[in-house]
């Protein structure tokens, strides 16, 4: 939904959060010590939200030292204030040249009391200054006087940041193409971090920059070979290597990404690094990539991911919707790419505040028609019924047309904890080079039977031994395709590595046999296991600095967890019974000692 310049005055007063924070001389080219920046000249003009970007250009600033990073910032004043008043104007500043849009400067000067249609002679000027806060250090630029009339326009919610074009095969290496497309990655934070959804729309072939352009006399917009982020010695790269360092001299090379539709990227323009990481459950973290976005669990079926709830994209709003239309109050979750198993998948609810979160709680939908938003970018999501129906240019996410051999993912599958696990699957862990799999601390008794399988999927095939004898810990042998069910024949842990290169798996013991403690527990957030030591079954922690939530583990690993029951209350000195996969220990802060007795299977926490 769309937004008008003026209502958008008090919302976005938050961006110019550099102006409530300086103090520098304000007399136009004279700052701190040291040379400040020279702004080029600006033309005056009647603004309008759908007119070309308004350029110039400056000279950078020099604080007389080495090896730091100098950040700018453009603001403008009523003409003779001095800057008093200033405030800031979103621009793309770098690389010796200023854009911005006509609508991100109309705003800055309507912010000044001046009107939409109202003539006004402003001054502008350039800070220049170390750091994330512009303070009396900083260098301020000439003052560049200049005639605008503020207009009033249609602009969509991304529209107030700083961009940066992705120009490449998804849009033909065409300015207006991609403009058309909105094609841009974003400095949401104004930290010279930028970030954003891209949609590839199923291309085969998807080298791409990170780049903005020059403006012509005519408004046209041109390639600045000097103006673009590509990868270094020219090299193209191998598909999907990221991070990625980037450079930005006129001799970069493209970047590459072709194997899905859609990419949250991250390039920090500071450090020229592009991120794109593969995110899921455990690890969520973006950005990430995917192909499509899916509703789950409407009318309670959360195992079939059906296309009728697979949601379209606005591209104009970076943000994915689907009509939903239910007699009674449902619950769902948003899920990328459709399936449990699939190994390149995120699935978001939302946390107690109603907030979105990855792997949180079921959202509710009320009954009748209903608009459903995510809004990736932001990390959000909506419910509107009054835009149900409605033609927001949402489109139908292309099918892929790649061929693609994506890097395989190895699950266990057997009757490790019960028959459960055949169906449900254990996630092996992978090298760089995916090359060897692994998973630690698979916890076996001596009948216990298992697979390695391919992509989580029966149909993809598996990989087993030559027989069900039971095989010899700490010795490799084949992996047969679709073969016999691997048996160890002993209760133990067991770590579990397959070399798909030699096509070899190895089972060896487990070199910890031991439960731990992990969680929010001294300095560790859940990245290191807590000793306990073991008399007669009983297994005992030294004393924790428990700050949060936090469980056991056996053998370093999550295939043995132990938790508290949904609804129990946990009391220090109370034993309670343990929850196999159950939920976080809750409610208790201070230093504490953790006892678990595995024959009783309970938890104290003394």
């Amino acid at each position: 939904m769309k937004k008008f310049f003026y209502s958008l005055m008090i919302v976005l007063a938050g961006l110019s959060v550099y102006s409530c924070k300086d103090d520098s001389k304000e007399t136009g080219g004279k700052g701190a010590q040291g040379t400040a920046p020279v702004l080029g000249e600006i033309q005056g003009a009647v603004l309008d939200a759908a007119g070309a970007d308004i350029t110039t250009t400056y000279e950078a600033a020099d604080f007389g030292q080495s090896g730091i990073i100098i950040n700018y910032a453009l603001f403008v004043d009523k003409s003779g204030n001095k800057m008093a008043g200033k405030q800031q104007v979103t621009a793309t500043i770098g690389e010796g040249r200023i854009a911005m849009t006509q609508s991100n400067l109309s705003l800055a000067i309507q912010k000044l009391g001046i009107e939409v249609g109202e003539e006004a002679e402003v001054d502008l000027a350039l800070y220049a200054y170390v750091g994330s806060v512009i303070n009396s250090s900083a260098l301020v630029s000439n003052y560049v006087t200049a005639t605008f009339t503020p207009c009033a326009a249609d602009i969509d919610d991304n529209a107030t940041y700083d961009r940066l074009y992705i120009i490449g095969a998804l849009n033909g290496w065409n300015w207006d193409k991609a403009q058309e497309q909105n094609d841009f990655i974003y400095d949401y934070g104004e930290d010279g971090i930028y970030s954003g959804l891209v949609y590839y729309r199923a291309q085969t072939n998807n080298i791409f920059k990170i780049a903005y352009p020059l403006t012509d006399a005519s408004g046209a917009l041109q390639w600045d070979d000097k103006a673009n982020y590509g990868t270094l010695d020219g090299a193209v790269l191998t598909p999907e290597e990221y991070p990625v360092q980037l450079r930005c001299d006129g001799g970069s090379g493209n970047i590459d990404a072709f194997a899905y539709n859609f990419y949250v990227m991250q390039f920090d323009r500071n450090e020229l690094t592009l991120t794109v990481r593969e995110g899921h459950n455990w690890e969520a973290d973006v950005p990430f990539r995917f192909d499509y976005l899916y509703l789950c669990g409407v009318g309670g079926d959360w195992t079939e991911f059906k296309e009728e709830f697979e949601m379209k994209y606005i591209p104009s709003k970076h943000k994915f919707c689907i009509d939903v239309e239910t007699a009674a109050e449902s619950e769902f979750k948003f899920l990328a790419d459709g399936a449990f198993a699939n190994n390149w998948y995120l699935a978001w609810g939302q946390d107690e505040s109603g907030a979105l979160k990855v792997d949180g709680a079921n959202i509710k939908l009320p009954a009748g028609k209903n608009r459903v938003y995510f809004d990736i970018n932001r990390n959000s999501y909506s419910i509107e019924p009054s835009t149900y129906g409605t033609d927001e240019g949402q489109i139908e996410v292309l099918e892929r047309e790649r061929n693609v051999e994506r890097p395989k993912k190895y699950y266990l599958r057997g009757s490790m904890y019960g028959d459960a696990e055949w169906a449900n699957g254990l996630e092996m862990s992978a090298n760089e080079d995916n090359t060897v799999y692994s998973y630690d601390g698979l916890e076996v008794s001596a009948e216990d039977m298992f697979k390695i399988v391919i992509d989580n999927n029966w149909a993809s095939g598996s990989f087993g031994a030559a027989s069900e004898e039971p095989i010899t810990l700490g010795t490799a042998f084949a992996a047969v395709k679709d073969g016999k069910n691997i048996k160890v024949g002993k209760a133990c842990g067991v770590d579990v590595v397959f070399n798909v290169t030699d096509g070899e798996i190895t089972v060896t013991e487990s070199k910890s046999q031991a439960w731990t403690v992990i969680g929010m527990i001294g300095d560790s957030a859940w990245d290191a296991d807590f000793a306990m030591s073991e008399k007669d079954g009983v297994w005992t922690s030294e004393s924790l600095e428990i700050k949060g939530d936090f469980k056991i583990r056996k053998n370093g690993a999550w295939s043995q967890n132990r938790g508290v029951a949904t609804g129990a209350t946990v009391t220090v000195g109370t034993p309670f019974d343990a929850e196999r996969n159950g939920g976080n220990i809750t409610g208790i802060t201070g230093s504490h000692v953790v006892v678990y007795d595995s024959v009783k299977d309970q938890i104290t926490i003394k």
